[in-house]
């Protein structure tokens, strides 16, 4: 192409508003926070990209649904202590919306932003007849039938096949122990994502359970304080603070890091896997 010509532009300024919201923050946090939040490519030569790459934790780099229910519920936690549920509820459909706007076409978001619509209906006007993994089961066809192509994306295996798989568990027999629940869970999470972490690192790392159990909670509070910087709540020396902090705490653990190397599964291998992790979920929990 020799000649881009703009026939109109959009008078809000998306990429500018992000920057400038990114600005705040130092070269770190804006790295990690970009890809957190607007799902920015971790910059290849920056050092939290190399740390956090190596201990294979990228995933948590975009893992937004996650902290976006997260910050919902504390959000909705916080406004019940002065209004009804169903005006916190309608609220937080509200507040989502600058942030489904500026993340646009972020899949996870648009999940979680729909999900939420789907939720509300159900409750205040369905008096919740449906159950949660089924509205989780209705968005997913929704997504499918604007967008077939999404089935092929991993945003979208992993945003569904999680939920499922945890829901598939909630009968395990350590379930009413919450540490023992949790523990099961992302060991679980970490069978499922073996195939996964064949495909981006032809390896699995050891200690990667451990590692997402140790570090998952500071991740999640950090995108929760990114999130409330996001809606005007000035926390950017903390964040800058707990960022530098995560990065050199996993630099210690770098020097721990066993793992085991292998090809990438084949079509064949995939099915057979998940086959048995299904007999495994279905049979023996």
């Amino acid at each position: 192409c020799e000649n881009i010509e703009f026939c109109f532009k959009n008078f809000i300024r998306i990429n500018s508003l992000r920057k400038k919201f990114l600005s705040r923050f130092d070269e770190n946090s804006q790295n990690i926070i970009g890809s957190i939040l607007f799902s920015y490519r971790l910059d290849s030569s920056n050092e939290s990209f190399k740390i956090i790459n190596n201990l294979q934790l990228m995933r948590f780099m975009s893992a937004s649904g996650i902290y976006l229910s997260l910050y919902l519920k504390v959000f909705r936690k916080v406004l019940s202590f002065k209004m009804k549920d169903k005006i916190c509820d309608l609220i937080s459909i509200v507040i989502l919306l600058p942030y489904f706007i500026l993340t646009f076409p972020r899949f996870a978001v648009m999940k979680i932003f729909f999900l939420s619509i789907l939720r509300y209906i159900n409750k205040y006007h369905f008096k919740e007849k449906i159950e949660d993994i089924t509205l989780l089961f209705i968005s997913g066809i929704i997504f499918l039938i604007f967008d077939h192509y999404l089935a092929y994306q991993d945003s979208f295996i992993l945003g569904y096949m999680i939920p499922i798989v945890i829901y598939s568990t909630r009968n395990h027999p350590f379930r009413k122990n919450k540490v023992l629940d949790y523990l099961f869970k992302t060991f679980v999470i970490y069978i499922f994502l073996i195939p996964f972490s064949l495909s981006y690192y032809y390896s699995v790392g050891i200690f990667t359970p451990l590692y997402q159990i140790l570090f998952s909670p500071i991740f999640m509070f950090i995108a929760l304080l990114s999130l409330m910087c996001f809606f005007k709540i000035p926390l950017y020396g903390f964040v800058n603070f707990l960022d530098s902090l995560l990065i050199n705490m996993l630099k210690v653990f770098m020097k721990i890091n066993p793992t085991i190397n292998a090809p990438s599964f084949n079509e064949y291998a995939l099915f057979f896997f998940y086959t048995l992790l299904l007999v495994f979920v279905y049979y023996k929990i």
